[in-house]
């Protein structure tokens, strides 16, 4: 019988341990896929959905977000030369509907079977490059806060996203299991202190993405710009600056996060 070498062992040890780069948690970018919903896609159904909701998470344990999704009314049976242009953004709002609607379901169902709330927000946003293929990128959240999702079936097709004082901020496990296996070094723990309030404030996430950056040796001189939410690329049109393997966003994703065993608050 062959045996297995230990290289080998190692090798498979280390895929076991992050999983698929194709999940959510090392591969966020929505693409197509209509379980993932990026923060900023908000700001189309609610004004300054995206910064407000960052200003709650970041200094409120209880909090609801609410949200109604209308349709703008557009002109019908027109020449394509005087398309309507509220078209194009019915067309966006759709997508934020569906989105919504597939991440709330697939939230109900494993809720139901499993007894478990698997709907968070992811951020902020790392991109990594992989040092054995260049083409290959790591797009994955530092953090998930644990939330919940409700849609209520009126008239006016509105939805609320909330956060309750005993849910959990998860570090990314997949994430430092994959930076182990395949750069042999970790992001830094969150300190203790920064977790004790269930808060994590923007000061102490700017210190946090500084040790981050610091630990990937991502050169940045510019500070974060808390008063907007950065665009979170398509997966071909990413681009890193010279010299470097990494890059964090300001943004986050929405989604279904299983996976997750780590609870840090």
């Amino acid at each position: 019988m062959a045996t297995c070498s230990i290289t080998f062992l190692e090798t498979l040890k280390n895929k076991l341990s992050f999983g698929s780069t194709r999940s959510i948690l090392l591969n966020c970018l929505p693409g197509k896929l209509t379980s993932r919903l990026p923060l900023n896609d908000l700001d189309q159904i609610k004004k300054n959905f995206s910064t407000d909701f960052i200003q709650k998470l970041t200094t409120e344990l209880d909090f609801d977000m609410k949200f109604s999704i209308k349709y703008i009314n557009t002109r019908k049976n027109e020449p394509k030369e005087n398309i309507d242009p509220n078209h194009e953004i019915n067309k966006k709002i759709s997508l934020v509907d569906r989105r919504l609607s597939s991440i709330k379901y697939d939230h109900e169902d494993i809720q139901k079977e499993l007894g478990v709330e698997t709907f968070g927000f992811g951020f902020p946003l790392i991109i990594l490059k992989n040092h054995q293929d260049s083409s290959k990128l790591i797009v994955a959240p530092l953090l998930i806060w644990q939330l919940d999702i409700k849609q209520n079936y009126d008239h006016q097709n509105s939805w609320v996203i909330s956060r309750k004082t005993d849910s959990s901020i998860l570090t990314n496990d997949a994430l430092r299991s994959y930076l182990n296996a395949e750069f042999k070094f970790d992001i830094p723990a969150l300190p203790e202190q920064m977790t004790e309030d269930g808060i994590i404030q923007k000061i102490e996430l700017e210190t946090y993405i500084k040790d981050v950056k610091a630990k990937l040796n991502i050169s940045d001189s510019k500070e974060l710009d808390w008063s907007t939410v950065e665009t979170i690329p398509e997966k071909g049109t990413i681009q890193l600056e010279d010299g470097f393997d990494s890059k964090i966003i300001l943004n986050g994703i929405f989604g279904i996060y299983k996976s997750q065993k780590q609870s840090l608050i």
